[in-house]
């Protein structure tokens, strides 16, 4: 069957440059859009109902049009409505409903058209559950409340005669979470050892959420529950191979120790009390740095799951002398201290700025876990490296930490000081009591280092060796016998 996608694209077309006629317009001032031929659009799902905009797209029909149409994926039609209200697009595509109920909540949406004019949903069910009225009872699952499946179970369960709430209970169990392999490489030259190396990461990671928090997971996958890190060590005088060694622990260390770094010579001297957002295996290690640093009379942790902050405080009071409690919400943490760490997989913000107080400094271990307003009420920004981290990805739809990337926005590069500067005296570090700091992470700034990583790997063999740890492989095993 041929298909003429043509028509199709003409009306998108028409319908995106009357949606930003009407929003240059309703904006009440000059400029607002000055290039109106560059459209950014979002669609929110890689079903038939997006074939509407993503097909034209890839082949050219928009091009040919003369606008250039830079194409987003959210996975969500709420969270797509609100990235149009906060102007970072200008025109998207998803279910109504979530525009009525936008505008129920007092939002201004404007509805130009649809592309498909009947909902594209099915019910599947058990094999006990033959029938609707079968579903007398029954949970049914949906992706969120007020979204277009919280719609269309409504008015399914409507017209079979039940009730949602009364007769059958809707469960919201979030979006289909998506699902990418990631392959992460950083490399250095580190003199002091002798050594070249690489880091790489080979990962399966999902972005789902969980709790209404959009969070990033990375499942161990690899027989056996295992996930796969290695740091390779080369020698600067033969080229060879000198060892291969797992990079979990170490990048943990690294963190944490860079962190504390930063809190030596950023926050107030003499901090007391400290907090962690999170749990997971970055919190121990910034826990024993800033230890180190500090003489510490109270550490407040906070993790979403009561079971994980619990068992973390009875893990780390078993190793270190400290007065360590955990806390039911992230605000009760992080009030009366002088020192915040989140170390969250959470890609979506885990503390609200204003509960900042004057003289507090934050590390953070990726932009994710940030609101703006913890941005924009930071003092300065440390980063690791001027030098940026680069992301490639296939096709239109891009990973959520390259959406949120506010590496080189030019209203917070000039608020931007490098870590290594500091310390070296050539940058300005805390110059008044009341600055808040922020350390940042991936995302706003730069990424982890592999000068950094590959330095402590160098340190870890020459303690191996001194050690007699390991095993031995043949070097002709990595080598060979013609160049290239």
């Amino acid at each position: 069957m041929a298909c003429n996608y043509k028509p199709i694209a003409i009306f998108l077309l028409t319908c995106m440059l009357v949606s930003i006629c009407y929003l240059h317009s309703a904006s009440g001032a000059e400029g607002a859009f000055p290039n109106p031929e560059r459209i950014r659009a979002s669609y929110t799902s890689i079903t038939p109902s997006g074939a509407p905009l993503w097909i034209p797209y890839e082949l050219g029909f928009f091009k040919e049009e003369g606008l250039n149409v830079e194409l987003i994926y959210v996975n969500s039609a709420t969270r797509a409505l609100s990235a149009l209200f906060a102007g970072q697009t200008q025109f998207t595509t998803g279910g109504v409903s979530t525009a009525v109920q936008a505008y129920i909540s007092g939002g201004d949406p404007v509805v130009i058209a649809g592309t498909v004019n009947k909902m594209n949903v099915s019910i599947f069910s058990v094999p006990e559950v033959q029938l609707p009225a079968e579903l007398k009872g029954k949970k049914l699952g949906i992706t969120r409340l007020g979204g277009l499946y919280d719609f269309a179970a409504n008015y399914a369960l409507k017209k079979w005669g039940l009730s949602a709430g009364r007769d059958v209970v809707l469960i919201q169990i979030g979006e289909s979470p998506q699902t990418w392999y990631m392959f992460k490489t950083m490399d250095a030259i580190v003199p002091r050892y002798e050594i070249g190396g690489l880091r790489l990461t080979s990962d399966i990671v999902i972005e789902r959420e969980v709790n209404g928090k959009l969070r990033r997971e990375k499942p161990g996958l690899a027989p056996g529950g295992r996930w796969t890190e290695l740091l390779f060590l080369f020698s600067i005088k033969t080229g060879e191979l000198l060892a291969i060694v797992h990079g979990g622990y170490l990048q943990r260390l690294r963190v944490g120790a860079t962190s504390g770094l930063c809190a030596k010579h950023v926050a107030q001297p003499g901090a007391k009390k400290v907090a962690l957002i999170g749990t997971g295996g970055l919190a121990g290690p910034h826990l024993e740095a800033l230890s180190r640093i500090y003489t510490l009379d109270e550490v407040r942790v906070y993790s979403p799951s009561e079971e994980h902050r619990k068992a973390f405080v009875e893990h780390w009071i078993s190793r270190l002398d400290l007065r360590i409690k955990a806390v039911k919400s992230p605000r009760e943490a992080i009030d009366d201290t002088q020192i915040v760490s989140l170390v969250t997989n959470s890609l979506s913000p885990v503390l609200e700025g204003d509960w900042l107080r004057p003289g507090m400094h934050v590390n953070s271990v990726q932009r994710g876990e940030l609101d703006t307003r913890t941005i924009e009420r930071s003092d300065f920004i440390v980063i690791r490296s001027r030098d940026r981290d680069t992301h490639w990805y296939m096709g239109p739809r891009a990973p959520e930490e390259v959406k949120f990337d506010r590496s080189e926005d030019p209203a917070l590069t000039p608020k931007m000081r490098a870590l290594g500067g500091i310390i070296a005296g050539l940058e300005k570090g805390r110059t008044r009591a009341d600055q808040i700091t922020l350390f940042s992470g991936s995302g706003l700034g730069s990424a982890g280092l592999g000068i950094q990583l590959l330095s402590v790997a160098g340190r870890a063999y020459e303690k191996a060796k001194q050690r007699g740890l390991g095993r031995e492989l043949p070097t002709e095993w990595f080598s060979q016998p013609i160049h290239t």
